[in-house]
């Protein structure tokens, strides 16, 4: 297993940075909280007054432009890769010790052996603790015959005062976020996210 912070991937992201800062500062970003009830996911209807940056299409050129702008946010990369076998499965864990991002695929879930990587992007807001985080599974479209499972702690992710996360699928072909549902902690502080192919994904 590895883990490691890229300096070409920090680079890389950091057009990302710079995008969500201009987006905060233009158009007022608003990353709601979720219910407080415990469940392990939602329907998929997003109330109607409820706005947020995966409400915005996904354009990488748009970060290219805003590279130059003042950041008003705090960011967060990471980066980790491991070997996962078609008879053993396995996991890949991302992170400090509490705040971890932990992916986990069964034995007999992938048709060959695979090495496969996580990189995550955490970017809150400066002045209010909101909280955005992308997901980019690699290899790009493996797909799970049981789906895999992607554990995270909601609190150390998002906030104290969180209990849950919205969670997010982008369909490349239209640039636009698909919303998946709402996944809410266990008594232990973790919700489980359940896989079934890789692309790039989102929370709040």
């Amino acid at each position: 297993m590895k883990n490691d912070l890229g300096q070409s991937r920090a680079a890389r992201w950091g057009l990302m940075v710079s995008f969500v800062a201009l987006f905060a500062l233009i158009s007022g970003l608003y990353l709601p909280g979720c219910s407080e009830n415990p469940a392990t996911s939602s329907d998929t209807t997003l109330s109607q007054d409820e706005t947020s940056f995966f409400d915005e299409p996904f354009d990488e050129l748009v970060f290219a432009r805003a590279v130059e702008l003042e950041s008003t946010i705090d960011v967060e990369v990471l980066y980790g890769e491991a070997t996962f076998t078609t008879m053993d499965g396995g996991e890949l864990v991302v992170g400090r010790t509490g705040n971890f991002h932990e992916f986990i695929i069964y034995p007999g879930a992938i048709d060959s052996d695979v090495v496969i990587s996580m990189e995550i992007i955490k970017v809150e807001s400066k002045k209010n603790d909101d909280v955005a985080v992308i997901y980019e599974f690699k290899p790009d479209g493996l797909v799970f015959s049981v789906p895999g499972e992607l554990r995270v702690n909601v609190a150390k992710l998002l906030g104290k005062k969180k209990t849950c996360l919205k969670w997010y699928y982008l369909n490349d072909q239209t640039g636009n976020w698909v919303y998946q549902g709402e996944y809410c902690a266990d008594a232990d502080g973790i919700a489980t996210i359940f896989v079934d192919h890789f692309s790039r994904y989102g929370a709040e």
